[in-house]
């Protein structure tokens, strides 16, 4: 089905992105990116202008995908997860992250917060990640966040309001000092 195939090359990284951020880990990030897309495979002759849509369709995705890593993470609740990048060297950190341009020890120490940044994140509770990637990482609104995790505004803003606290506690315990 070329459709498809074309709208899984269009929006896999943004996919996976989401699925890495919450699982922290690689494998589980495919996977779960992988879920999400047979997800969408099932359901994509069901409303033909809702695919059309890309906005839409990056809002529903994103929904699936995040929703799909805060079941496996109430799963293993307690199971510290991986940070490995060995593996192929990309994943969480972008090229726009970390510049060519930059020194050496410049780089180490921008790899050393984007690091301690993701252990913290993977730290909290797993509705507070969901929101607080969809919101900050992600950049949807409130009302996006509250729509792709099906609970009320108040509530999206209780947990990220939570989990940045959460963060800033988790943040100066590793000795970042981030302003607010």
């Amino acid at each position: 089905m070329e459709n498809f195939e074309s709208l899984v090359t269009k929006f896999e990284r943004l996919v996976y992105t989401v699925c890495y951020r919450m699982t922290g880990n690689e494998q589980d990030a495919r996977d779960m990116t992988q879920e999400t897309f047979l997800k969408l495979y099932t359901a994509v002759n069901s409303n033909k202008a809702f695919w059309e849509n890309d906005k839409a369709l990056a809002s529903w995705l994103c929904k699936v995908a995040s929703n799909r890593c805060v079941d496996e993470l109430r799963k293993r609740r307690g199971v510290v997860l991986s940070l490995d990048d060995s593996e192929s060297g990309s994943g969480y950190y972008d090229k726009e992250t970390i510049s060519p341009d930059d020194s050496p020890e410049r780089s180490a120490i921008s790899k050393e917060a984007l690091e301690n940044i993701q252990t913290a994140i993977n730290a909290l509770p797993p509705e507070q990640k969901q929101a607080v990637i969809l919101r900050d990482v992600r950049g949807y609104s409130y009302e996006e966040v509250a729509e792709m995790t099906n609970s009320s505004v108040n509530t999206v803003k209780s947990r990220i309001f939570r989990g940045r606290e959460k963060l800033k506690i988790l943040l100066r315990e590793y000795g970042e000092h981030y302003n607010t």
